[in-house]
């Protein structure tokens, strides 16, 4: 099972280890049929598996597209309950979508691909000037870059990693790659980036001692699975940023996205929702607005000019 394995919709590509991954979920729920369609892997049905007995009904459908910082299959089994209760609250039928790694799913995002989107801020600020993204909520706390290294590292400075292979899931990455990047090129301390695709790619480089250092954020270093953060050590924390939001696309109407919400806002207030949101990373999701992102526009050059 690879980390950066893409769950796609129907008829979408598919590697030969996503399609082991799914038959294997569907195995252990006690599910004969494998949802192939082609060479592609319906994520409907693996939602369904997730939840037996739902009756989807005629509802709108939307799709929900997801930043790969886990593994299809993680992402697959922390976002299905949040969207299948909050589409029953809302009276939508949303299906979970990602990518095989952040390049593919920043190409998807940039053409519009998805309704709702699940995205860091600087892929917030793209889409929004390219699609129309809005965000219209986010999660609670803040988003905080972090750069590790093994924990029997030497490395006892940031200056120490000059002239070393840093890892970093990808250019595109505001927290993981471009936020550490441009402070060490503020400082003068030069390094040769190396981009792996994801966090947990990141995490597992590092911990292998296939780089020095790499880049990640604090809640992704803190989910990740013992076994491989153990390896590890947090060598710098950066300054607090705006977290993810969800945003929807320009053309989802006012009144479904206040649906979707009003639906989301009340997770934190049961505690079957307060225990989906925990699989997230997340206590809560919170109003957000697009101005909230304005900080970020104001790091001029982080951010391309228009139709770069």
């Amino acid at each position: 099972m690879t980390d950066g394995c893409g769950v796609p919709k129907a008829g979408g590509p598919v590697g030969g280890s996503c399609q082991f991954m799914v038959r294997w979920v569907l195995r252990t729920k006690g599910v004969a049929s494998t949802a192939h369609r082609g060479h592609g892997v319906r994520v409907l049905t693996l939602m369904a598996v997730l939840a037996p007995g739902v009756a989807w009904g005629h509802r709108l459908t939307l799709t929900v597209g997801v930043v790969p910082q886990r593994s299809a299959l993680a992402l697959a089994l922390a976002w299905t309950p949040v969207l299948q209760s909050v589409g029953r609250a809302a009276g939508l039928r949303l299906e979970f979508e990602t990518a095989k790694n952040i390049p593919t799913f920043e190409r998807r995002l940039y053409r519009g691909a998805y309704d709702i989107a699940y995205l860091n801020p600087y892929q917030y600020l793209l889409a929004h000037r390219q699609k129309g993204y809005t965000a219209f909520l986010r999660g609670d706390g803040h988003l905080r870059s972090v750069i590790v290294v093994r924990r029997d590292s030497r490395l006892g400075t940031l200056a120490a990693l000059a002239g070393h292979r840093v890892a970093f899931p990808a250019p595109g990455s505001l927290a993981a790659s471009m936020l550490p990047q441009a402070l060490l090129a503020r400082d003068h301390i030069p390094i040769r980036p190396v981009y792996v695709a994801s966090h947990g790619s990141v995490y597992r480089a590092v911990a292998e001692g296939l780089y020095r250092a790499g880049g990640g954020v604090v809640q992704t270093f803190r989910d990740f699975p013992a076994p491989v953060r153990d390896q590890l050590r947090i060598l710098w924390t950066g300054p607090p940023l705006p977290p993810h939001p969800l945003a929807a696309r320009s053309d989802i109407p006012r009144a479904i996205v206040q649906r979707l919400r009003t639906a989301f806002l009340a997770l934190a207030r049961t505690g079957q929702g307060r225990a989906d949101l925990a699989r997230l990373g997340l206590r809560a999701f919170v109003v957000a607005h697009d101005r909230d992102y304005d900080v970020i526009r104001q790091w001029r050059l982080l951010i391309p000019s228009a139709g770069s």
